[in-house]
């Protein structure tokens, strides 16, 4: 039996913050080496014949990213863009719904690192040859030490059938004595979040126990728009109407149908800043993070010297316009945090001072009342959309590269040191034809800088805004 990979990466990380934002969040981040954990996840199924191309559930704001790492992986997915998050029970129905009547799915979040997933694929294959049909599978791991950031699962050994067991109950994080209780009973397992059905089980379990969310996710379903054959989006007016509940709360917590598989794995669901400092081998960088009397802390900065003095048991992450201070064991409130600060600067919550764009990526290197520069990197054969904008002028300073501009019609070729004037209201855009990176330095000037401020004609991306 063909396992089909259902990839639910549309969250937004807040417990990461300040290096996940709502506009770029930790799925897509390189945290590893290079290597997002939405890339991770896929490689676990890349180049294993037993699994047919993975469907990909996200917000519609994430497509361009997605698709990079698609692209970067060489790997065929269907995406399912939705409108807003309005939580997993939407989503693994929407999935079910564009798979096959009775193909068999294998759901996981992108925030987890399993260090030994060759492991868990050969499990799931062996399952997959006799599954049973009218059940889900959720996955309970072998808990190593008492953590109170997850979920657990309670099971009944005594009626287990082919190392199935049944679930008497389902507990939310507990604090950390009734961990360190749940650890020395075999009986309790972490809540991987990972779950196994046919298509069609997940669709009539969730219409015979969240029936609400049943009827208003067929309607958003049914108006769906297929921009490609495998790119879906749905409408904000229809995904409003669905009531916003976890699939645990929904359907695992009243079926009688779910099952629970125990597995031993190095697992870690990347929650928080500490659950990234245990799988982080490098606890800081000896060229630029200096501790002195310190010990047992978590140091990580882009570019800026750390130096420790007197200073134990503590998380310290630096990023251009944030830094998060945090005793190590409570980085679960950095959520807490997020909140607070949201009313008061949304901005250092939602947005990075870089945002990555199809055609490549900007930095802002200067933001003020009358004026805000701007590194644009674009990428090889890639180019911008044609527009205009009505309170802006821009100066281009080309730093690296060959450009080539179309100003009202006129085509232009700059090099490296050559600048040209994009005065207000004036069509333009800027495509870089080479093989090699295009890196300008722009300078706005003029009433206000807001993005909403381009003005599309022409968008080689199809991008709504």
């Amino acid at each position: 039996m063909i396992i089909r990979p259902v990839i639910l990466c549309g969250g937004i990380g807040s417990r990461l913050w300040p290096e996940s934002r709502t506009s770029y969040p930790k799925q897509f981040i390189d945290l590893f080496d290079g290597k997002s954990l939405l890339e991770i996840t896929l490689e676990r199924f890349n180049n294993n014949r037993n699994f047919s191309d993975p469907i990909l559930v996200t917000n519609y704001e994430f497509k361009f990213y997605v698709l990079d790492i698609l692209k970067k992986l060489k790997i065929e997915g269907t995406l399912l863009l939705e409108p807003l998050g309005q939580g997993t029970t939407a989503s693994i129905f929407i999935a079910s719904k564009i798979s096959k009547k009775n193909e068999l799915l294998f759901v996981t979040p992108a925030d987890q690192v399993i260090e030994n997933y060759v492991s868990l694929n050969k499990k799931l294959i062996k399952i997959s040859r006799d599954f049973p049909t009218n059940n889900i599978l959720t996955f309970g791991i072998k808990p190593s030490y008492p953590s109170s950031g997850f979920g657990y699962i309670k099971v009944n050994k005594q009626n287990n059938l082919s190392n199935l067991c049944n679930i008497e109950k389902f507990i939310e994080k507990p604090n950390q004595t009734n961990a360190e209780k749940f650890i020395k009973d075999s009986n309790y397992f972490w809540n991987s979040g990972m779950f196994m059905a046919y298509s069609s089980t997940f669709l009539n379990s969730i219409y015979i126990h969240a029936k609400k969310i049943y009827q208003t996710s067929e309607l958003a379903f049914s108006n769906a728009h297929f921009e490609t054959k495998n790119i879906i989006t749905f409408s904000l007016s229809d995904f409003k109407k669905i009531p916003k509940l976890s699939i645990d709360y929904s359907v695992m917590e009243k079926s009688k149908q779910i099952k629970c598989y125990p597995i031993n794995l190095i697992w870690n669901d990347l929650g928080s800043w500490d659950m990234f400092s245990k799988l982080n081998k490098k606890k800081f960088d000896f060229k630029k993070h200096y501790q002195i009397e310190s010990s047992n802390n978590f140091l990580k900065s882009k570019d800026k010297i750390i130096a420790t003095i007197g200073i134990k048991n503590t998380i310290i992450v630096d990023t251009d316009d944030a830094l998060l201070v945090a005793k190590k064991g409570m980085s679960e409130k950095v959520k807490d945090a997020v909140n607070i600060i949201a009313t008061k600067n949304s901005a250092v919550i939602n947005e990075n001072n870089f945002e990555f764009r199809p055609w490549g990526k900007f930095e802002i290197l200067l933001d003020s009342k009358n004026c805000k520069v701007k590194k644009l990197i674009i990428e090889p054969k890639s180019r911008l959309s044609l527009q205009y904008h009505k309170f802006r002028s821009e100066h281009w300073t080309i730093i690296k590269g060959v450009a080539k501009v179309h100003l009202n019609g006129k085509i232009m070729e700059l090099k490296e040191g050559n600048s040209i004037d994009i005065p207000s209201l004036s069509e333009h855009f800027i495509a870089n034809e080479t093989e090699s990176k295009l890196i300008i330095i722009e300078i706005q000037m003029g009433s206000y800088f807001g993005e909403d401020d381009i003005i599309r004609i022409n968008d080689t991306y199809n991008r709504k805004n």
